[in-house]
């Protein structure tokens, strides 16, 4: 996030994140760059973080760095699926 260009987080219910795509812990591919990672971090725990996909997108598993930030759940044209934790397992 450019200087002078941090969000302002007071009233934030929810945040939709984009991915190429998302594996079953909630793990998240992007584009590499880092920039939703980076912004994520700065978002409380307590705001749902939820990946927006198709169900086409979804694969067992997304190579993960210390810096990738999970989401708590993804929406796809099949239904929501929440997941338990950033380490979890998706909840039935």
């Amino acid at each position: 996030i450019p200087a002078g260009m941090e969000p302002r987080l007071s009233g934030w219910d929810i945040i939709v994140v984009p991915g190429l795509a998302f594996d079953r812990r909630g793990n998240r591919l992007g584009r590499g760059f880092g920039y939703y990672d980076r912004f994520l971090e700065s978002v409380p725990e307590s705001v749902p973080r939820v990946g927006l996909a198709f169900a086409d997108q979804r694969i067992p598993e997304v190579p993960v760095e210390a810096w990738d930030v999970p989401v708590h759940a993804l929406v796809t044209e099949e239904g929501v699926i929440r997941f338990v934790n950033a380490s979890g397992s998706p909840e039935t």
